[in-house]
């Protein structure tokens, strides 16, 4: 069993919640899992001043790579809860770099699901520095919106490679329209754009999200990670109504509602009979 000793810090922030979480976490970026098996070890750490229900930690992980999952329950504002991952490989696993985010989950006082990602890196056998990195450009995104958001992939190698690309999102974030993997020339960038809509995202909230380049080389596996933020501004009257289409059809629809019953009414008073007079006229004080 071999026991990831280096220490990464990376602040989690959700900033329309009242908790938000500093994890503190044993990263394998530079230690190789050599054996079956292997500890990372994890400290979240609760700030704001709102406790926080049903706190799960899980690590996302390529087939052939397991690992348990961290329960923590009820987390309080303020204080540190230990842990730690048993990660069990197989030794079928290729040998090389494995983008492996973690993800915590957990629900406010309102009983609202919210979620954050945390990039970390494994390494299976052999340590190895992709030649190919991504970036990933920040995002605004108001809610029901969707936007392009453009990635950029880079290859400093000498060669051509066919790169499998990889998102991580939180769950209030739905990514679509992203190609399962590119073809990049030798010495070149090429960018493509991907999908963004909000499901379910509050305003006036941030969120890191994560999408990972991976190639194979040799018999050995090479992944890159680039990380950035989405924000969802805060909700105005205006954009309430202009940035949101169903509102448009809600309008239309009572619009539309009420012609219907204005042409009813109309055609009624049209068809009844006139009344007539003691003259034989037509009575039309009506």
């Amino acid at each position: 069993m071999v026991k990831l000793t280096h220490i990464a810090l990376f602040l989690c922030l959700i900033s329309n919640a009242s908790a938000y979480y500093i994890m503190d976490v044993a990263s394998s970026t530079d230690n190789v899992i050599t054996g079956a098996t292997s500890i990372v070890n994890v400290t979240l750490t609760a700030r704001g001043d709102e406790t926080a229900y049903d706190t799960v930690l899980e690590m996302r992980l390529p087939d052939g790579i397991t690992a348990n999952k961290v329960m923590f329950g009820q987390t309080q504002p303020n204080k540190s809860y230990e842990s730690q991952f048993t990660i069990t490989v197989n030794e079928s696993v290729m040998p090389g770099t494995y983008v492996t985010p973690i993800y915590l989950y957990y629900a406010d006082t309102n009983g609202y699901p919210l979620s954050m990602v945390y990039p970390l890196k494994i390494n299976v056998k052999k340590y190895n520095m992709p030649k190919v990195g991504i970036l990933l450009k920040n995002l605004e995104l108001n809610v029901d919106e969707k936007k392009q958001m453009k990635v950029t992939i880079k290859n400093d190698d000498d060669i051509e490679h066919e790169i499998n690309l990889y998102e991580f999102f939180p769950v209030v974030l739905l990514v679509t329209d992203m190609p399962n993997s590119v073809t990049i020339p030798p010495k070149s960038v090429k960018s493509v754009d991907v999908s963004v809509t909000t499901f379910g995202a509050l305003p006036d909230s941030s969120f890191t999200v994560l999408m990972s380049a991976s190639y194979v080389q040799d018999g050995i596996r090479y992944d890159s990670v680039g990380a950035t933020k989405v924000m969802i501004p805060k909700q105005t009257a205006e954009s309430s109504t202009t940035k949101n289409p169903l509102i448009y059809l809600a309008l239309a629809a009572v619009l539309l509602i009420a012609a219907f019953l204005g042409w009813k009414y109309w055609k009624s008073k049209k068809s009844k009979p006139k009344k007539k007079t003691k003259s034989g006229k037509d009575d039309v004080s009506q």
